[in-house]
């Protein structure tokens, strides 16, 4: 079982597996050895991500196993959603939420929020979009909270527009989405704006999910956003044990 970020251990692992070299001694792998299991330390998080390959689809050397059957067919091929990762990490760390864990497990390993440059950014959707046969027409950055840094989103903004230009959609937090930031968005195309209200109770909000921000800040960002003629997405986590009848009449009153 590898724990954590991947890249590293598992290069670690194949060549040590290669080369008949002594494997259980890698860090962020837990081993099942005999009767007992080797749980190995974390190891440092990846702080150059522009180090990283891009993620890949449609090569030939590809397998894909889908209800126990083999298949040559790469699935992404036919989606029209270029999935993109611009960063790792959050800085938020909602009390529902993996980051809330990450936040334990990676504790003292390095920088936790870590951003990719745009110039890797353009040049990984280009390399994509550039494929034969691409049936890419939007782009999904899948980041916990994307572009927020000044300086790195007016590069985006500049480039992204002119280099890449198709519609894309972003994840926010409602605190990290100031209005600077937004026009900069707009600028550059982006079509959705999702972000996480996931309760229409400041109290529930902010005392038991431990996530900032109040109905009325949220009415105020929908409100901004409209008036570019922005889409949004808002999430919401309904279906638990601290909702009552009166934090759902809330709700439905924030949504309205």
């Amino acid at each position: 079982i590898c724990l954590g970020e991947g890249e590293r251990a598992f290069t670690e692992l194949t060549e040590a597996v290669r080369d008949g070299k002594d494997f259980k001694k890698i860090k962020n792998l837990w081993i099942n050895d005999g009767e007992k299991t080797i749980r190995n330390p974390m190891g440092p998080l990846i702080q150059d991500l522009d180090s990283l390959p891009f993620s890949e689809y449609g090569n030939d050397n590809m397998y894909f196993i889908e209800s126990n059957k083999l298949s040559r067919h790469d699935p992404e091929l036919v989606d029209n959603t270029l999935w993109v990762q611009t960063s790792r990490g959050c800085p938020y760390s909602c009390s529902f939420c993996v980051e809330n864990t990450y936040h334990d497990i990676f504790k003292g390993l390095g920088k936790f929020v870590r951003r990719r440059s745009v110039d890797s950014i353009i040049k990984e959707a280009q390399w994509n979009l550039n494929k034969p046969n691409n049936k890419k027409d939007n782009i999904l950055f899948v980041d916990e909270v994307f572009g927020s840094n000044a300086t790195w989103i007016d590069e985006f903004e500049s480039r992204y527009k002119k280099e890449v230009g198709l519609p894309f959609f972003a994840e926010y937090h409602p605190k990290t989405l100031k209005p600077r930031i937004l026009k900069k968005l707009v600028s550059a195309g982006i079509e959705t704006i999702v972000f996480g209200i996931q309760t229409g109770s400041d109290y529930i909000r902010n005392e038991i999910y431990e996530r900032p921000g109040t109905n009325e800040e949220v009415i105020s960002l929908a409100s901004e956003i409209n008036k570019y003629g922005v889409k949004i997405v808002y999430d919401f986590i309904l279906d638990n044990d601290f909702e009552t009848e009166e934090t759902l009449k809330e709700c439905i009153t924030l949504l309205l």
